[in-house]
């Protein structure tokens, strides 16, 4: 598009947004003024002009729909609502991956992954940690450690979410990377 089209595409645009602002602007006075009647009709560049004026003697007013009016019994300087658990707040949770540490290699271990955490406040009951490996959920536990068995040989990372009862995540770990690595068949021969 070259400049040219960029600026008559902007002013279509503005003319476009200024008849639309005119519009909910001539809506908002109709609402004030009450039963007052307006006209609809288009200038010489084809613009649509809005007035309470008859452009021409036998112009028919426009028929617009009644306003959404809601009426509220709240009263205007109303009272700050009353709070029972004013001043509390929920306890900030932490979740802190113990194992594996950062780029650690596991060998001849039958491919298991060993997965521990702390948790603060600890783990509450209804309260879940889903582990990832790969980025593919391996685990959904109720204790802080477990261990994840099937990891092929390579290199894999690990992260972890905790979950409240609902699914909701409450934090999270970073991912850590791991080795998994086991001793080949000729390792003594």
């Amino acid at each position: 598009m070259n400049v040219t089209n960029r600026k008559t595409s902007f002013r279509q645009h503005a003319l476009w947004l200024s008849a639309l602002l005119f519009c909910f602007s001539v809506m908002a006075f109709i609402t004030v003024a009450g039963a007052t009647e307006i006209y609809k009709s288009y200038d010489e560049n084809g613009n649509i002009v809005y007035s309470d004026q008859p452009p021409e003697p036998d112009a028919e007013p426009l028929v617009l729909p009644e306003p959404n009016i809601i009426s509220s019994s709240v009263p205007v300087n109303p009272s700050p609502p009353s709070n029972s658990n004013a001043g509390f707040n929920a306890p900030q949770r932490v979740l802190e991956m113990l194992r594996p540490v950062e780029e650690e290699t596991f060998w001849g271990t039958a491919q298991a992954l060993e997965v521990s955490f702390d948790v603060q406040p600890d783990l509450a009951p209804q309260m879940r940690i889903a582990i990832y490996v790969d980025d593919q959920r391996v685990a959904l536990i109720s204790s802080t450690n477990t261990t994840i068995t099937d990891i092929d040989r390579g290199t894999h990372s690990v992260r972890a979410e905790l979950l409240d009862s609902r699914g909701n995540v409450l934090t999270a770990t970073e991912p850590r990377t791991f080795f998994m690595k086991q001793h080949s068949a000729n390792f003594n021969n």
